[in-house]
């Protein structure tokens, strides 16, 4: 279950946060907002932290400067992705995975 999402600068979603994130959640606003882009975000970090391929074409120039974090709960523990796509390196993904313990969050992926 996702608990917090926090998105700057994916297509028009330059500083978006989401906290005490419940079961169910619902994206409302007027056409053009943003809602299919905040879901795309979080869709398109999911899948990119899941893929070991290089990025597809088409992807670099729409995450490129962006950052993307969520928290999240699996099997009761919390965890915490972060996902940052720099101009000065346009083909690497920066991204870290942490899990909760007893004191904070513990650095389980670096890289």
């Amino acid at each position: 279950m996702l608990k917090r999402v926090h998105i700057k600068g994916f297509r028009s979603c330059r500083d978006v946060e989401f906290d005490d994130l419940g079961e169910l959640v619902a994206l409302v606003g007027p056409n053009g907002s943003g809602k299919s882009n905040i879901l795309q975000a979080i869709t398109e970090t999911a899948r990119l932290a899941s893929w070991n391929d290089p990025m597809p074409l088409g992807w670099r120039e729409i995450i490129l400067n962006s950052t993307i974090e969520l928290n999240f709960e699996l099997d009761s523990a919390e965890y915490r992705y972060h996902r940052t796509q720099l101009p000065d390196a346009p083909y690497d993904i920066i991204e870290n995975l942490s899990r909760r313990d007893g004191v904070g969050f513990v650095t389980i992926l670096d890289r």
